[in-house]
């Protein structure tokens, strides 16, 4: 091999090197642009999302509080007849003495009503405060049913049914009948070799199991015909 050879050979040995060494620092090169623009596409996403965070705070959704009532507390006179301007003026009977005692165990006053069965007319609404009794006495011969409007929070300048009502509870208010044929109230004057007998007893409004009479519910316009 001649030294002309020899200069060749290690001319091509040293372009090959050269050429690999290039191409390393490419590759080299390309590899750190490729990471850099990686790692500021991903700045740029937690940039992103960090700013969002606050967007999420303004969009927080608050319940509102329920709003307590004015008349929280306002009861009336066991006995106060509220309803006495739609339905008319109570109905007695100052010869008879038939009574019905109406004990309230519910933790709602009441509004008890009585429905003549036969006709539809209320005769009474007697307003009974929850955990207490109360007597309507007086009452006349007839077949009744009894519907009650419980609640608390008795608020006077309350109006239903289109304004035709004044006077309402405020809150935990609901309305019932009882109109099942068991369930009927029968008012009785009966002469008997002893004297005079008159219907009496007592009526629960619980309920539950240990009260004494079905009630289902209804609404305000029913209640209120």
């Amino acid at each position: 091999m001649t030294k002309l050879d020899k200069k060749n050979i290690q001319q091509s040995v040293n372009i090959v090197r050269n050429t690999f060494i290039i191409t390393l620092l490419a590759s080299a090169i390309i590899y750190a642009i490729v990471t850099d623009k990686s790692q500021d596409a991903l700045q740029s996403t937690n940039n992103r999302t960090n700013l969002s965070k606050p967007a999420l705070k303004n969009t927080e959704i608050y319940s509102r509080p329920q709003e307590v009532s004015r008349w929280k507390g306002n009861v009336l006179q066991n006995g106060a007849s509220p309803y006495d301007s739609f339905f008319g003026k109570g109905i007695y009977n100052y010869n008879s003495k038939c009574w019905i005692t109406f004990k309230n165990g519910n933790s709602t006053d009441a509004i008890v009503c009585l429905e003549n069965a036969s006709n539809g007319r209320t005769i009474r609404n007697e307003y009974i405060q929850a955990g207490t009794d109360y007597t309507m006495s007086n009452l006349p011969v007839g077949v009744f049913k009894v519907k009650a409007f419980y609640g608390n929070d008795w608020n006077p300048e309350k109006t239903l049914n289109g304004g035709l009502i004044t006077g309402a509870f405020d809150t935990d208010f609901s309305y019932s009948l009882s109109d099942n044929s068991n369930d009927l109230i029968h008012m009785n004057i009966t002469e008997t070799n002893e004297g005079i007998r008159y219907t009496t007893g007592e009526i629960t409004l619980y309920t539950v199991s240990n009260g004494n009479m079905n009630q289902r519910k209804i609404n305000s316009d029913e209640f209120f015909k």
